[in-house]
């Protein structure tokens, strides 16, 4: 039987209230959440976790079926060709106008605890995953969202008045599948319907990290970060993420970096490159998925996609274009919870070449992988005034030759003390020569954007620099070591100590190495 609350509804309040959701408790509690052991794999935002009610009660048939039109993928990926070949980023999805007021597309139905419960199946042939754009996203007391694949093997949520927005702007991360079941559980208590406008669902066609073949989707020569080249980078790889980026009506995968600042305040402050979505603007923003802890856990890749934390929603603070040195510092619209087990990069912004060091990144959307460098930096320049940029010689090491891809875009380049000093805009390296072209080969340079030039050398507006974000006291210093949050600090305590053959002994996680 198919009923709707409606003498529960008051007359519906359409204004969006901004809430901040900061996930404290105890060491134990963090743990409990972050290790639980689940039969579905979740690519958890920040939600509130749970299960659906269709689940609990095994109920199979969305109540409402929308399939919305797939796009031309004969000319996207003609627009692609023509794109790359002016080397601009690498597209791998585009929107998919829905224009949907899902509150009236179906009725509530009842459920035996005297809940409530409405769902919808959204699909578009052919994609290989889809996500969701909301611009009205108003969730209400006594209600939670959930976002799952057919096979109820992805789930998303729940999302509740938590993940709503000043702007009533949301997107969901990705659900592998060309169909996508939307499902809202209401307590009997509830008074006023959620008001959820579908603007766009995002069409991936390429570039799915799927692993059913034991490969992503980067290139063969790439090295895993938990490989023994990660091992000494094991803070750092914390604050690295993959970014879904949207601009206007295309998506593209970037890689950036949480970096602290001099207050030490866990400030969500985000580095990334410019040209990943240049003149971007603040609606889009509001809808990039960061995604944390995207990474196999040993240095093989996985049989299954591995599970994966992610915030949506960024403000720009400051930027410069590749005439400059190519960098995009955002501030997250959420601070990131401790569970995520996050760590806020240290930099340098002395202009000092480096010995060796590593890059970590997200090549084409990809698992965590580290590329390492062991020939000194060249002072260079991508375009227009010399001394932007760092040029730098990847090295094979004892797993691969690890390079950069697309999607490797902004990632953070470290120096030999784990301290950013750059952020990637592109060239030639590649896993075999010619792979991206004549010229290209593992062998051959990247190049990223100093975080020297970054910080006072754009220009003098507050907008084209770093140091106002991350040394708003004026402090003056030449380098800033990275910062745990409570829980990594917790987590890294704890690891210090381990139990040796009866005997007591302590080992620095960072290197692995005893102390």
């Amino acid at each position: 039987m198919f009923c709707s609350p409606a003498t529960e509804f008051q007359a519906l309040n359409r204004r969006v209230n901004p809430s901040v959701c900061n996930i404290l408790g105890t060491i134990s509690a963090i743990l409990t959440i972050a290790f639980s052991i689940t039969t579905i794999p979740v690519f958890s935002q920040l939600s509130q976790g749970g299960q659906p009610a269709s689940f609990l009660y095994n109920l199979q048939t969305p109540l409402i079926e929308i399939s919305l039109p797939p796009p031309v993928l004969a000319s996207i990926r003609a627009e692609d060709d023509t794109d790359e070949k002016q080397a601009l980023p690498r597209r791998v999805a585009v929107a998919v106008d829905a224009n949907l007021d899902l509150m009236d597309q179906t009725s509530w139905q009842s459920l035996p605890d005297g809940s409530w419960i409405k769902q919808w199946r959204i699909s578009c042939d052919g994609a290989l995953a889809l996500s969701l754009d909301f611009d009205v996203f108003r969730m209400v007391p006594g209600a939670k969202l959930f976002v799952y694949d057919d096979d109820r093997q992805y789930l998303l949520g729940a999302f509740t008045t938590a993940n709503n927005r000043q702007g009533g702007l949301f997107a969901t991360g990705l659900v592998p599948g060309d169909g996508v079941i939307i499902e809202i559980n209401a307590d009997p208590a509830m008074t006023e319907e959620p008001v959820l406008h579908l603007s766009a669902i995002s069409y991936l066609y390429r570039d799915l990290p799927n692993f059913l073949d034991s490969r992503g989707p980067s290139d063969h020569c790439e090295v895993n970060i938990n490989c023994p080249e990660g091992v000494n980078w094991q803070k750092q790889k914390q604050g690295v993420t993959r970014i879904y980026v949207k601009k206007i009506s295309s998506y593209f995968w970037c890689t950036g970096s949480l970096v602290n600042n001099t207050r030490k305040d866990l400030a969500p402050f985000l580095l990334t490159a410019d040209h990943c979505a240049p003149n971007v603007s603040a609606s889009d923003l509001s809808q990039w998925v960061f995604y944390f802890n995207f990474e196999a856990p040993g240095c093989e890749n996985p049989a299954t996609t591995p599970p994966a934390v992610s915030l949506t929603g960024a403000v720009k603070l400051a930027g410069a274009n590749t005439s400059g040195s190519d960098f995009l510092l955002l501030r997250l619209e959420d601070d990131v919870p401790e569970n995520y087990n996050p760590y806020y990069n240290g930099w340098s912004r002395e202009n000092i070449p480096s010995p060796n060091g590593v890059t970590i990144h997200h090549p084409n959307g990809d698992i965590k992988k580290i590329s390492t460098y062991t020939q000194t930096l060249i002072s260079s320049q991508w375009s227009g005034t010399p001394g932007t940029h760092w040029l730098v010689y990847w090295s094979p090491t004892v797993t691969n030759w690890g390079v950069t891809e697309g999607g490797s875009s902004g990632s953070p380049l470290f120096d030999n003390n784990g301290r950013i000093i750059g952020t990637l805009t592109g060239g030639t390296a590649a896993c075999d020569p010619g792979g991206i072209g004549p010229g290209s080969g593992p062998d051959q340079p990247d190049y990223y954007g100093k975080f020297s030039w970054s910080w006072d050398q754009n220009g003098t507006e507050s907008d084209q620099q770093l140091k106002p974000w991350l040394d708003p006291d004026n402090t003056g210093i030449l380098s800033l070591p990275g910062l745990s949050s409570t829980l990594s600090a917790a987590l890294e305590a704890s690891d210090r100590v381990i139990l040796s053959g009866g005997n007591l002994t302590c080992r620095d996680i960072s290197s692995g190495l005893p102390v």
